[in-house]
């Protein structure tokens, strides 16, 4: 069990680096008008988000839970995106990155992401009055936030 724990982790780490090339490539066309993006952005976050939570990885899920959240709110047209959006998308990414190589040098993922969380939270309190979610597929999955201290 342990050995596949390992070729799971291994083929994670490797499929998460290629989500991380598509983020970036995804992010510059977004910059240069191309909103379609934001599907591919969202894919990205989701598949992430669902490798996460298969391998036990809470902060990483929870962060692309949240991210996503937003996403839908952008893809339904309920949120508009803007400049200290695409900052904090932008942040995100790189803070994905850095939980990444936490999981690859110490098997977790404790790295510090209630500033990103809040940040979203921010742009989701544009939810209608009874406050669904914005984003119906991410409601169904909720993740509730680990408890991590900050690192």
């Amino acid at each position: 069990m342990e050995s596949d724990m390992a070729a799971y982790k291994s083929d994670f780490l490797q499929e998460v680096y290629e989500c991380l090339d598509i983020f970036n490539q995804s992010f510059v066309d977004l910059e240069n008008g191309d909103t379609a993006a934001i599907d591919e952005i969202f894919r990205i976050t989701h598949t992430i988000k669902g490798m996460a939570g298969f391998l036990g990885y809470a902060s990483l899920e929870h962060l692309c839970h949240t991210m996503e959240e937003v996403l839908c709110g952008i893809k339904n047209g309920d949120i508009e995106i803007d400049g200290e959006l695409v900052d904090i998308l932008l942040s995100t990414v790189d803070r994905i990155t850095d939980i990444v190589k936490q999981i690859e040098n110490a098997d977790n993922d404790n790295v510090k992401i209630d500033d990103l969380v809040e940040a979203f939270e921010n742009y989701d309190k544009i939810k209608n009055v009874e406050h669904e979610s914005l984003c119906p597929l991410s409601a169904e999955n909720s993740v509730p936030s680990p408890a991590i201290e900050s690192s």
